[in-house]
């Protein structure tokens, strides 16, 4: 695996914002969709630059094969995006212009996991990001991953090129920065609570437009969710990590999706017994694996070794199906060969 340089953000790969805002001026109809199990910063940054471009006359569409976590069904913005319906069955020739936001590489981009998505047709894409494993699959990229989240790229983004922040469009990208930093208790937090301040400034409601509908209003099967990743939890001495392990079986019975258990693993890094976390979830045809850090420890290079990508404190991996024993194994194998390295 190729070490990559943390301190180093490869800003020298990206074009220009002026680059990427000339091309969707000259464009008529764009696509854009959530990720896979989306998450606010998916949600936030494709519905602001909705909102943006439909501001200047284009024709926009943004769709999700993959539901919303429940906390987040109820945000007004959410009805921009077409749920239950996946790119990969859209005749995307039919669009100028395809916008991946917050998408590390395009096996994040199509929830139909047992197909290969390929971007066949007249469409240009533009890939926007702030993940470090960010694979510029783009025709224009822009990736800085020294920024919190996608939405605090889209801020600078909506800045240089000159675009009034309303009430609207900062609430849109605050819910992006907000819990992409985990409410700013990440290491990116500094920049983060910078732009929250901005954004409040300019008509975001942190309290009633993003704590009280999200934070604060989370469903009983999410709850029972955390409730069972705590009561399953495992501890390893020797690499001095918690991780919990949960079975299909084990939480049918909740009635949450993938967005709703891509959540979980933040409950786990408020336990200090531990350097870092990880949990494995076995879903119908895969296994989701996220990691987190608690002491400085880089997550990401556990995840890159499994395929998957992210940040240093909080990264994400999957695994093809196979027993939840043999993927603890190979997780714990994993950490072993690569190795504690903190930051």
């Amino acid at each position: 695996m190729e070490k990559i340089d943390l301190k180093k953000n490869d800003l020298e790969k990206n074009n220009s914002f002026e680059e990427i805002w000339v091309r969707l001026k000259d464009s008529k109809k764009i696509l854009m969709t959530l990720h896979v199990g989306p998450d606010g910063d998916s949600l936030g940054a494709c519905c602001a630059m909705k909102y943006v471009l439909e501001r200047i006359g284009k024709e926009v569409k943004i769709v999700s094969y993959d539901q919303l976590a429940e906390n987040m069904k109820g945000l007004y913005y959410s009805k921009e995006v077409e749920f239950g319906k996946d790119i990969s069955e859209i005749d995307i020739s039919e669009y100028d212009v395809i916008i991946f936001l917050d998408c590390g590489d395009l096996t994040y981009v199509s929830s139909k996991l047992n197909q290969n998505f390929k971007l066949i047709g007249k469409s240009f894409v533009i890939n926007i990001d702030h993940h470090k494993t960010n694979t510029y699959f783009g025709d224009i990229n822009y990736v800085d991953f020294k920024k919190a989240s996608t939405c605090s790229v889209l801020i600078d983004f909506f800045k240089e090129v000159k675009i009034k922040f309303d009430s609207k469009l900062s609430d849109m990208l605050l819910l992006g920065v907000a819990t992409d930093s985990g409410y700013f208790s990440y290491e990116t937090s500094e920049g983060a609570l910078k732009d929250a301040s901005f954004l409040i400034e300019n008509g975001a409601k942190y309290v009633d437009n993003l704590l009280k509908p999200v934070l604060y209003n989370q469903s009983w099967g999410q709850r029972r969710f955390v409730a069972l990743l705590i009561n399953n939890l495992k501890i390893n001495n020797k690499l001095k990590v918690g991780y919990s392990i949960v079975s299909n079986e084990e939480i049918k019975k909740f009635k949450i999706n993938l967005a709703d258990v891509r959540l979980g693993i933040n409950e786990l890094q408020f336990i200090s017994d531990f350097d870092f976390v990880f949990n494995l979830v076995e879903l119908n045809d895969i296994i989701k694996g996220s990691f987190r850090s608690k002491k400085g420890v880089d997550v990401s290079l556990f995840a890159e070794a499994l395929g998957g990508g992210g940040h240093r404190e909080a990264a994400a991996f999957r695994l093809e199906k196979i027993s939840l024993a043999d993927a603890e194994k190979k997780v714990l194998d994993t950490i072993q060969k690569v190795g504690i390295h903190r930051y």
